[in-house]
């Protein structure tokens, strides 16, 4: 399994700015987790908690307005504004790269511009992760 793990890792080609921009699609709702956490940790039973955050992803979803701006509006008086900002930093989603690309033996390097490919590598279709051309 690490064997297909380190193929897979290895040969993935990343374009920054396309991968922001999918997390920036409907305002962050990637972050759901973090603000669900959040109000868990600021009291809140999980049932609730949990509806909340699903009716304001829902209404991301219906183009009402982005994630993070719904969150915001909803939830400032639950949540300090350090706190949000907490919810919604992408550092935190990528603070354990580093180690994983160690641990498969890759080497670690700065993101390269232009480097993109429209193709899914093979090896992740073989994996059943790639779902063939986009």
């Amino acid at each position: 399994m690490i064997r297909l793990c380190t193929r897979l890792v290895a040969q993935v080609r990343v374009n920054p700015d396309k991968m922001l921009a999918d997390v920036e699609t409907l305002g962050r709702i990637t972050c759901s987790p973090r603000v669900l956490d959040a109000l868990i940790v600021a009291g809140w039973a999980r049932e609730r908690a949990y509806r909340e955050v699903q009716t304001l992803a829902e209404r991301a979803r219906r183009g009402e307005a982005g994630f993070e701006g719904l969150v915001r509006g909803q939830l400032a008086e639950v949540l300090s504004p350090e706190r949000l900002d907490a919810c919604f930093d992408l550092a935190a989603y990528l603070a354990g790269i580093d180690g994983t690309y160690r641990r498969l033996g890759l080497e670690i390097r700065d993101p390269e511009k232009g480097t993109a490919t429209e193709e899914r590598p093979q090896l992740a279709v073989e994996a059943g992760i790639g779902g063939g051309l986009a």
